[in-house]
């Protein structure tokens, strides 16, 4: 009937090991050289949105993304900022 466990075959309290997917990319070419600064000036002039929704560059973005908001802030937003304020 309904009421009856699924026997699980372990024992009384423990839950079940959880399913763990990993994945890796092979991107130690992007170490050569000037390799990373040649892909980042080609996603930030050139790229389309096809490219940018790649599984293997959102990857690459999202791992570089922690070093590069400060930077964008810092050198590209404040002046900005600053900027819009001063002609108004």
């Amino acid at each position: 009937m309904l009421e009856e466990k699924f026997d699980t075959g372990m024992p009384e309290g423990q839950k079940p090991p959880k399913r763990v997917s990993v994945e890796a990319l092979d991107m130690d070419w992007i170490f050569l050289g000037d390799n990373c600064r040649v892909l980042l000036r080609l996603l930030a002039t050139e790229a389309n949105n096809q490219v940018l929704v790649k599984k293997s560059i959102r990857t690459i973005v999202d791992l570089l993304w922690k070093y590069y908001q400060p930077v964008i802030i810092r050198r590209i937003f404040c002046p900005y900022l600053i900027y819009l304020i001063t002609i108004s």
